[in-house]
């Protein structure tokens, strides 16, 4: 169900994670995550507030590859995150099976 509202309308992310680009020297790296207004889902990501997006199963998060990123969202069975967590590299995975309730 998560999947599928999110392929059938993209901007319903923000209900539930609140992005921000992130540049380091001009250069977008990433995505700064908060929770949106139902923290549920952040949580259950295992996310913590501030931590920055960089790859989404190997792929960079940036404009470049947002169709490559749309394929992985509507295809793939697992998600693999690496996000920068206090200037550390952590990586986090889950299944959109694992996120409904």
């Amino acid at each position: 169900m998560i999947r599928s509202q999110l392929l059938r309308q993209p901007g319903a992310v923000a209900e539930l994670i609140r992005v921000r680009p992130m540049y380091q020297d001009g250069v977008l790296i990433g995505y700064e995550v908060q929770p949106g207004p139902n923290p549920r889902l952040f949580h259950r990501l295992d996310l913590h507030p501030g931590d920055v997006v960089i790859r989404i199963n190997g792929t960079p998060a940036t404009p470049r590859y947002r169709f490559r990123l749309l394929r992985i969202a509507s295809r793939a069975q697992l998600i693999d995150l690496t996000l920068w967590r206090h200037g550390r590299p952590v990586t986090l995975e889950f299944s959109f099976q694992s996120l409904e309730p």
